[in-house]
């Protein structure tokens, strides 16, 4: 049987949108072993959970193809997981400081939803844009926080590699789908941004080979 060029290519696309699911569990994975997120930023946390709930609105509200609503849908969940596991983790001492914040933002994205379901077309559209913003300036904090602190202690290194290789396997086969421009510029921002991370975790001494991908 011979596939065709667009045929695989699609199939490359898939597989890239499991990869960003997988990076997320990884770090689900990664907290539960530890039985912390110490090593997450809040700000990264809430950017994350953000860019993926308006992405899965804009692919029920413009109707995009199933696989896209459930790859999107899945991350989603796996992103909201460590939400649960910040509290979940934190001391009842500390929980107050930081649930106000998280209170606020889940609101705020309830009331985007319920834009969404009165006006789909319009927000479908708001939402796939506020997402793309959004995910331009989503690892700032994280990459502040790892700086801060001089230390990768408690993020995954099996998260930055498979976001490293969903985005490399998407932006290959931009030319053959023929794809916006905007998803190049996000696959840019994502490969400088695993970058960045792959060298914090030389510097601050975790290497992949000591780390082994344990998470």
């Amino acid at each position: 049987m011979i596939f065709n060029n667009d045929a695989i290519a699609h199939s490359i696309v898939w597989i890239a949108y499991l990869s960003w699911n997988f990076a997320v569990v990884f770090q689900i994975i990664l907290n539960y072993r530890r039985g912390s997120t110490k090593g997450l930023s809040d700000w990264f946390i809430l950017a994350n959970l953000n860019t993926q709930f308006l992405y899965t609105c804009a692919c029920f509200a413009l109707d995009l193809p199933f696989t896209y609503k459930l790859l999107m849908s899945l991350n989603s969940i796996w992103t909201f997981l460590w939400v649960v596991q910040r509290f979940y983790y934190i001391k009842k001492s500390n929980r107050q400081k930081i649930c106000k914040v998280y209170f606020f933002d889940i609101s705020s994205l309830i009331f985007i939803l319920c834009l969404v379901l009165k006006y789909p077309q319009d927000m479908g559209l708001v939402c796939g844009n506020l997402a793309f913003l959004m995910g331009v300036a989503q690892s700032v904090p994280q990459i502040y926080k790892n700086l801060l602190r001089r230390s990768i202690k408690g993020f995954s290194f099996g998260f930055v590699c498979m976001n490293f290789f969903a985005h490399s396997l998407e932006m290959g086969v931009v030319p053959i789908l023929g794809l916006p421009f905007y998803v190049v510029l996000n696959d840019v921002r994502g490969l400088v941004v695993c970058g960045i991370f792959l060298i914090q975790f030389f510097v601050y001494g975790i290497s992949a080979k000591k780390y082994k991908i344990k998470a």
